[in-house]
Order: C-alpha cells, then structure tokens, then sequence
C-alpha cells in the first residue's frame, strides 16, 4: 500500500537561531511584512577613511586571525590588500594601526580556552580542520535539520564559536540553542565522547563554555523552542535575550551553577521581575553590553512600557529557553535594582491588574527610532 503519513514539517536550524534574536522583529518582518525605519540601509560612505569603524576593525582581525594561522609569511600582502580595499587609513596611520591589530590578534590565537577536559590555545582549536556535522532532530510532528561545524580531538566533538569582537547576548542564546542542536544530534548519532561549545569573544579570558551533561534534555528544549517560534508567528513572543535572561539569572539562588525552574523561591520571582523591569528601562547599554531592549523600535512597539515583563507568561517563555544554561556570564556589578519598578504576575498564566504595576522614574531617553520611526 502507499504509505500516506505527513512527512515531518522542516524547520531550518538558523531559522530558530534567528527567531530567538529579536521574536517581536521576527512577527512585523515575517507575518505582518512590516519594516521599521532602523531596518534602512544607510548606503554608501564616499569619504576617506580616517580611523575604521567596529565594523572594518571585526573585518580587519578576521582577515588577519586566517593570515596568520595560514600564511603567517603574508603579512605585508594582507596590509596592501586592506588598504586597497579602504579598511586601512592611507599611509602611516594605517599601518601603525595595522600593526597593532595584528600584535592583538597574535595575542587573541595564543590566549587559552576552555574545552572539555581543559584548556587549549585558540590558535590550536581553529587549526584543527572543521567537519560538516549533519543535523537532523525529530521533534514531534518536525524536523530540525541544518548543519554545524565542528572539530574533533581526543574524542572531544567542539562546536567554536570564535569572533574577535565583543560578545552580545544574542550571541551567548545563538550559540546556546545551537548547542541544545549539536548535542540532540550527536546522542542519535551515537557520540560516546565529551560534546561542548566554546564562545570565544575579543577578550578570551570572557569565553564561555557549554557541555552536554545527563541532567540536560536538549530535545526537549529544542521541542519547546519549536512550540514558542509557532506561537511567535501568531503574537509577539515576550522574550528577548536580555530582559528575560537577567530575569532568569537574578531569579536564582546563590551558588546555583545554571538555570533551572525548580531553584527559583518566590523571593528569587520578585528579584527577577525587579531586574528585568530595571533592565528594561534602561536608555543606554544593557546589562551584557549593547544596547537596550527598551530603545529597540519592535520591542518597544510590541510591549509598550510595561515591556515583556507585564505578559503572564513571561516567566514560563524565560525558563523554557535558558533551562540547563550554565549561568557563567554574569550582569555587570555596577547594575542597580530599583526598589519598585516592576510589573509581577501573581501567578503564571495570571495577568497582573494594572493597579500593581509600580512605576519608577523613567530617565530621558530618545527614542526616535522607536517611536517615530518609518514603516515600509
């Protein structure tokens, strides 16, 4: 007979990533086609360059970090071909800024990481020839397919994630739920040795290391996060991966190595909703760097003032993401909790009555892009 069963929905790995970074941009870009004037293109810049930017620095010591693991005798080549391409100021300004960003990222590769079982230097991991690990997770009526690079060593399967620039919270969740991928797809495949990811940002001695445990369910998660992108289509998601990850992590006890639900006391509950409500009233830089949830143009739209705190089920969407994470990134010590700034749900599943949302002062911020920006 012919076998007439649904094939498994398809869901692309990068597509979750990418939902996860901003779920309130996701909903106006894919379901509504809306565009906020942010999203523009800033076009052409004619002018000489005088000093690089962030992003012609990242575009530098990318270059360079292949040049010297690969051709290190190319130097010179790299400094005329960078110059050419007008990432380098013209004359001496440029090559002394070149040489000293090439005697950082010499540094960058010498710096030591952790993996499973130790530490290796940078230089060495990205040495080590990456390999296409094929992904394909059955999650209920899904399928969670794409493909990660990793590199094996001494039975470590290693998913590196090296970029010399600052790490931001969307990178720390990328690499997080792709590491709930890599670690679902190598228990169907058998992997019988150690399976980690390592985030690696400018400064090494801030990298942050993930490993597969037997605590973790990361098809489970994967499950939920699947569940949560489908309901993100529908409404905006209240979740973005800095005020509900400071909720999350202020919520839990001391001493407590990663984020589980089952730690968190009504006391850490309270803590957290006053942490992500000071987060997101912030007008500057967040609590992880970067900048604000409350100033982007999506959230802002989606959530109002009251931000994602106010929705009932704030709390169970942070939990359902960051479950199992290892909470080794820390918030910044200089941030404050207000004594009354935040919105608390009684209960999950309960909507807080407006009368119990306490208001703190709201520093002058300007929000042109989130309050006028333009609609395409």
């Amino acid at each position: 007979g012919v076998d007439t069963a649904a094939a498994p929905q398809t869901v692309p790995l990068d597509e979750l990533v990418r939902f996860f970074d901003n779920p309130a941009r996701f909903y106006f870009t894919q379901t509504l086609n809306v565009w906020f004037g942010t999203d523009a293109s800033a076009g052409c810049a004619e002018e000489e360059v005088f000093e690089p930017n962030a992003l012609e620095s990242y575009q530098v010591r990318d270059d360079m970090v292949r040049t010297i693991l690969n051709h290190p005798d190319d130097r010179d080549a790299l400094y005329m071909a960078l110059t050419q391409r007008g990432l380098l100021p013209l004359g001496q300004p440029g090559r002394a800024h070149f040489d000293s960003a090439w005697q950082d990222t010499a540094r960058y590769l010498d710096s030591p990481v952790p993996i499973a079982g130790g530490a290796e230097t940078l230089g060495t991991l990205l040495s080590i020839p990456a390999i296409w690990m094929d992904i394909a997770i059955p999650l209920g009526a899904a399928m969670l397919t794409g493909r990660l690079p990793v590199r094996v060593m001494d039975g470590v399967t290693l998913f590196l994630s090296a970029r010399p620039a600052s790490m931001k919270p969307r990178d720390v969740l990328r690499a997080w739920i792709r590491h709930l991928a890599l670690c679902a797809a190598a228990r169907l495949q058998g992997a019988t040795g150690p399976v980690c990811t390592c985030i690696v940002p400018k400064d090494p001695a801030a990298a942050v290391l993930y490993m597969d445990n037997a605590e973790l369910e990361p098809a489970v998660i994967l499950n939920q996060l699947l569940a949560l992108m489908d309901a993100g289509r529908q409404v905006p998601l209240p979740f973005t991966p800095v005020t509900s990850r400071v909720f999350v992590e202020k919520a839990m006890p001391a001493g407590q190595p990663c984020i589980r639900r089952a730690a968190m006391t009504d006391e850490g509950r309270q803590k957290g909703f006053l942490a992500a409500s000071a987060e997101w009233e912030k007008d500057d830089e967040s609590a992880f760097g970067g900048a604000a949830d409350g100033d982007d143009p999506y959230l802002r739209r989606a959530f109002c003032e009251a931000g994602p705190m106010a929705h009932a089920a704030f709390a169970d969407i942070a939990y359902a993401v960051f479950e199992g994470m290892p909470l080794r990134v820390k918030a910044k010590s200089s941030d404050r909790t207000p004594a009354a700034a935040a919105v608390v749900p009684a209960e999950p599943g309960v909507s807080a009555p407006e009368t119990a949302r306490a208001k703190a002062p709201r520093a002058k911020r300007s929000r042109k892009a989130a309050d006028s920006g333009e609609v395409s």
